[in-house]
């Protein structure tokens, strides 16, 4: 299961990142993230069910992260 570390960095980095608002609002991440940051957490593209990203970036934009 990924860290809220990791959320937000790829979320800051990945190419796919779509905002969801309806997400900021209901999963209740206003004591973590300010309304204009970043994160997987509030992308359409994460499965907040599954935990995984529905189009498969989140992996790569993480070693890629790693590599820098």
């Amino acid at each position: 299961m990924a860290t809220k570390e990791q959320l937000n960095a790829v979320g800051m980095n990945c190419p796919g990142f779509a905002r969801d608002d309806s997400l900021y609002s209901t999963i209740n991440l206003k004591d973590v993230l300010s309304q204009g940051e970043r994160s997987c957490a509030v992308c359409k593209q994460w499965d907040v069910t599954k935990q995984k990203c529905r189009i498969n970036l989140f992996d790569q934009v993480l070693t890629g992260l790693d590599q820098t």
